[in-house]
């Protein structure tokens, strides 16, 4: 497993093109748009020197894996979860994945020693964070947060500190469902907490001007509890790349190793031997139960539709598997 770490620092410079041409061999079709569009900005592009960035959505055929020797994973944990629901078995495999540490609890026992962990964190810094406004960072999707608990958290903010605050937030509407009246309701709701707490003065930004403003004086609040919907978020690369400082415990500073890869200026990517979580079996035992009862509709999935409205990562029974599993560690 040592071996998988060191990959971390091996020039990826002949895979380039490779990596640059890929929709070329991934053969994109609808499930791949609707997925990473769900999810825009945090599923944008963005230069990473670490193997070959790919969502394992777009991974049709097990054996494309093997054309990199080291993948590096951007997908939610629902999609990392189904992909090894597709394939609980690395047959015939040498690649390796490097999972968002938030996902090591799905990972499969065929699959553990294939992967390794990363979590984004910062360089230590020797003086005391002192900003001048707050931003708060919302993707307004009904399975990313509790609007109760998020209410008591910006409550919280709202106390300990006295800064202007702003917002940039992101409406995520999958492709085939932009008229769904819950979306809207959803919506309303969330503006409607924002404004409750932070009254008239708080600001809401495009992200069409807002990705070029500088970011250096400003604390970030992410409003997402976890990582279902996307991992690695290029939103969050962006931030933390200028100085930004995390105001919900995430991206702890940390103390830069071997076994860690710089990013920017500020942040870095710590990479670990990923490990069976004693949940993991329960997990996976269940969903096989599951097959015939809760998910028989995986069956009828197919992803070559063309139509927006017919195509689905999964079933939505097996979304909430995995959403309680992530929420409670229960099933």
């Amino acid at each position: 497993m040592k071996n998988r770490i060191e990959l971390i620092h091996r020039d990826y410079q002949e895979y380039t093109e490779l990596i640059n041409n890929k929709k070329k061999w991934l053969e994109p079709d609808y499930l791949d748009k609707q997925y990473t569009h769900y999810s825009q900005p945090h599923t944008q592009e963005y230069h990473n020197p670490i193997g070959a960035p790919l969502f394992l959505v777009t991974i049709k055929k097990l054996e494309w894996l093997n054309m990199f020797p080291l993948i590096f994973v951007r997908d939610g944990i629902t999609s990392i979860a189904h992909f090894f629901y597709r394939h609980p078995t690395p047959k015939n495999i040498i690649s390796t994945l490097a999972i968002p540490k938030e996902a090591e609890s799905v990972i499969p026992e065929a699959w553990i020693d294939h992967c390794i962990t990363y979590s984004t964190k910062r360089f230590k810094r020797n003086e005391k964070a002192h900003k001048e406004n707050i931003v708060l960072v919302s993707s307004i999707s009904e399975n990313l947060y509790c609007l109760k608990e998020l209410k008591e958290k910006l409550s919280d903010l709202k106390n300990k500190f006295t800064l202007p605050v702003s917002a940039i937030v992101f409406d995520n509407i999958k492709l085939g469902e932009e008229f769904r009246m819950d979306y809207n309701l959803h919506n309303a709701d969330f503006y409607r907490t924002l404004f409750e707490i932070f009254g008239s003065e708080l600001t809401i930004k495009n992200w069409f001007s807002a990705k070029d403003i500088d970011y250096s004086n400003s604390y970030f609040f992410e409003t997402h509890r976890n990582n279902l919907n996307f991992s690695d978020s290029f939103v969050t690369h962006l931030l933390l790349s200028q100085g930004a400082h995390p105001l919900n415990n995430r991206y702890q500073e940390d103390d830069f190793k071997d076994n860690c890869k710089r990013i920017s200026r500020y942040h870095f990517l710590k990479f670990e031997v990923a490990t069976l979580n004693k949940e993991s079996n329960k997990l996976w035992s269940f969903i096989k139960n599951s097959e015939e009862l809760l998910l028989s509709g995986e069956k009828l999935l197919n992803r070559s539709m063309q139509d927006f409205e017919e195509i689905n990562l999964c079933t939505p029974e097996f979304e909430n598997i995995i959403k309680d599993y992530i929420d409670d560690k229960t099933l």
